[in-house]
């Protein structure tokens, strides 16, 4: 079978710590390895540990505790991506500076015009018949059960200000962190004409559009105006009411 071992090597009398696989027939091959307790490998156990000498699972990382800063635990990079003038990478980190608390955080830096971070979901072939399966799920829990009260999740600018909110019904907040309906969205008054809340239209025609705005230019005052605007001979809007029972006379 495989395992991950640990060896250590001196190169130019600089210690290197080399983490690579090879193969052992059995867990009595295992060496220990423990360097001033910050990190160990048990005998006849294949867990490593970095600042911990009992592993509880196949690498564990325990970071030493900061009274005052937030704590880095570890950091992934590339030696060509990650200079003095071009620093990229992924970290994980502790965003809590309060003793006693972890607050979890995937920092990751991009370099050129690349995206920072990109996760992706990457079914196996010949399996994109099972629709009831997403490739991808988000999933928020409190003590592995639903969420009563909280926000499932939210999407914020880089100083921490919401944009986007999802709450514990599902009901989606754009410019509120508290939707009052399944799509609530509230923009920004400038107390100008012209405030825009929300806009459709369609690729071939983007000079055309249906626009909810606010049609008042007094601060603290919404007048709902549905602005439609169409091309040639066409109606700007219709408003159709359809109805399936002819016979309710009086509704």
């Amino acid at each position: 079978m495989y395992r991950l071992t640990v060896r250590t090597m001196k190169i130019n009398n600089i210690l290197l710590i080399v983490i690579g696989c090879t193969a052992f027939y059995n867990y009595t091959d295992a060496q220990t390895y423990n360097v001033a307790n910050n990190g160990a490998m048990i005998s006849n156990n294949p867990f490593i540990g970095v600042g911990v000498t009992n592993p509880a699972v196949p690498l564990q990382v325990r970071a030493i505790a900061s009274s005052s800063t937030a704590e880095n635990i570890a950091q992934f990079d590339i030696s060509d991506a990650c200079t003095a003038t071009n620093t990229a990478f992924v970290k994980i980190l502790n965003g809590a500076s309060a003793n006693n608390y972890f607050y979890p955080i995937l920092d990751a830096t991009g370099s050129g015009s690349t995206p920072s971070i990109m996760i992706r979901a990457n079914g196996l072939s010949g399996q994109d018949f099972l629709t009831g399966y997403p490739l991808m799920i988000f999933r928020s829990a409190i003590n592995n059960g639903n969420v009563g009260a909280r926000s499932l999740f939210q999407w914020q600018q880089g100083d921490g200000t919401p944009q986007m909110t999802i709450d514990h019904t599902g009901y989606v907040g754009i410019g509120t962190t508290a939707p009052l309906m399944p799509l609530h969205v509230r923009a920004s008054g400038t107390g100008s004409n012209g405030d825009n809340l929300a806009q459709f239209d369609l690729t071939d025609s983007p000079n055309t559009y249906f626009r909810i705005t606010n049609a008042s230019s007094l601060t603290g005052k919404f007048l709902p105006m549905l602005d439609a605007t169409s091309t040639g001979t066409y109606s700007s809007l219709i408003i159709r009411a359809n109805g399936i029972q002819d016979g309710l006379i009086g509704d």
